[in-house]
């Protein structure tokens, strides 16, 4: 029992899911087997279980290491089911461990050509939103974003095989962009070369892994908050240094760049709510979200950028606390949309984030360090910062809400 429930949380970890519900699902796994003298231990790496066999004995504890991790919602999913099966009718531990293979052995719920098309959908999705136009102009920068972001996406996963650090891919995936940028700057043709660099850069930047870390801060588990944010940060730096790797060249070149980066809410069209409902299927499809769920994730993506364009565009409140709200708003819908399929609720909420990840002053802060503009550089870097945490703190809100919202039906109940 304990090799089992290790190995069903190793797996969970490894999918994406936060430290405290590994926790809970290994303590569910040993509970429904009978075993209440045991005790889990989960960090950023690392997961182990120990026992206390006898009063006078030492305790026997056994770990695993996670050493690659890779959002798998499809896999997530399986998992929480298995669990609930185990939960309901505790099946011999040699049966649990055939349905555990079984998973692992699950096809991706996408085809390979879908997983290479949708980060540049995804990206030419968000040039739109940013834009906020549907004019011809506008719909050669979604071809060349959705060209850019697709040729770094293949760039990334070329290197992948070599075994480098995501920090190296995210540089890597960066450059197509900005080269992209670049060249239709110098063009002079009046073609959003900055809507191609900053959709790309909603394709990269790593808002999950931001989200996790905030909540695994929140419910008590700080080693593993900070070896998070750890990773956002080298993660972050990697898509800022391939930005810079192309952009102060075109700076010297002449290439002119309008800050085009921060989103204009006197342009709100009827095309960014569709773009934003497509930006996070993508990003939903992106992280292998099981087809039934992506229309409530289309759906929460919409309503995340209509209430943020509704608050800081209609009521201009503070872009900053707008996010919060909206992540906010987005994360209670996914908390309401799985409890009806009794599912977890992290692939109804990861996607339906996309169109509030802060790519666009993640962009303008680049910029500004490009063409040797310090402090406005990171005062938009900064911005970016806050309105990240402020993302990753509705979420949380909203997962203790729904929380406490079951607590209270439970007990109501009885």
């Amino acid at each position: 029992m304990l090799d089992l429930s290790l190995r069903i949380a190793e797996r969970l970890l490894a999918a994406g899911e936060g430290a405290a519900d590994v926790e809970t699902a290994m303590l569910t796994v040993l509970r429904a087997y009978g075993r209440t003298d045991c005790e889990p231990q989960v960090t950023f790496t690392m997961i182990s279980v120990s026992r206390q066999v006898g009063q006078h004995t030492a305790p026997v504890t056994i770990t695993r290491t996670v050493r690659r991790r890779k959002p798998d919602y499809q896999r997530l999913v399986a998992l929480y089911q298995l669990i609930s099966q185990i939960t309901r009718r505790p099946p011999d531990t040699d049966q649990a461990r055939r349905d555990l293979d079984a998973i692992d052995a699950q096809r991706p719920p996408y085809p390979a050509w879908i997983h290479a098309f949708a980060p540049g959908v995804l990206a030419a999705s968000a040039s739109l939103l940013v834009s906020g136009r549907s004019d011809a102009r506008a719909w050669i920068t979604f071809a060349l974003a959705f060209l850019a972001a697709v040729a770094g996406s293949r760039l990334a996963a070329a290197l992948a095989t070599l075994s480098l650090a995501d920090f190296y891919l995210n540089a890597a995936a960066a450059v197509p962009a900005a080269a992209a940028g670049v060249g239709l700057a110098l063009t002079g043709a009046g073609l959003g070369g900055s809507a191609v660099v900053t959709g790309s850069l909603f394709a990269l930047f790593p808002g999950r892994t931001l989200v996790g870390a905030i909540e695994d801060g929140l419910t008590g588990f700080y080693l593993t908050a900070a070896a998070r944010l750890l990773e956002v940060l080298f993660l972050v730096a990697g898509i800022i240094i391939g930005v810079l790797a192309v952009l102060p060249a075109g700076v010297r070149l002449g290439a002119a760049f309008a800050p085009e980066g921060g989103f204009d809410h006197s342009l709100s069209s009827p095309v960014q709510i569709p773009a934003a409902a497509v930006l996070a299927a993508c990003l939903a499809i992106m992280v292998r979200t099981p087809r039934a769920i992506l229309p409530a994730t289309a759906v929460g993506g919409a309503l995340a950028w209509t209430a943020f364009d509704l608050l800081a565009g209609t009521w201009d409140i503070n872009p900053i606390a707008a996010t919060g709200v909206a992540a906010f708003s987005a994360a209670l819908f996914g908390q309401c949309a799985c409890l009806l399929r009794h599912l977890p609720p992290l692939p109804y909420i990861t996607g339906a984030l996309g169109p509030l990840l802060p790519g666009s002053l993640l962009y303008t802060g680049v910029l500004g360090l490009g063409q040797g503009k310090i402090i406005d550089g990171v005062a938009d870097l900064s911005k970016a910062a806050a309105t990240a945490l402020a993302l990753a703190v509705g979420v949380g809100i909203a997962s203790e809400t729904a929380r406490l919202a079951r607590t209270h039906l439970a007990v109501t109940r009885r």
